[in-house]
């Protein structure tokens, strides 16, 4: 039995190798989408808990930002969201 997985890998390479690639650059490029989709799903699920620490579950004994106080100053202007993704993205470059 073939997995969907092998499935669609074997209609990737199929697909390429019709538009006139050769075998061995068909499987070169799906090892290329294969890695570049897994490490960004990865990347962005770890992004997406980084936020939830962030506004949630870092928050539950820090007394010095204690849950809410994020989203309080958001709403009363204190801080707004965009500079809070200025300083995660410049952390973010200062880091790669």
């Amino acid at each position: 039995m073939v997995s969907e997985t092998e499935d669609f890998e074997e209609g990737f390479v199929r697909a390429l190798i019709e538009t006139g690639l050769s075998e061995e650059d068909a499987k070169e490029e799906l090892e290329k989408y294969l890695t570049t989709t897994v490490r960004k799903d990865v990347i962005l699920g770890v992004v997406g808990d980084l936020v939830a620490d962030f506004m949630f579950y870092d928050r539950k004994e820090d007394d010095c930002l204690p849950q809410g106080a994020i989203e309080k100053a958001i709403e009363v202007g204190a801080i707004t969201e965009d500079e809070i993704i200025e300083k995660f993205a410049s952390e973010i470059r200062k880091n790669t």
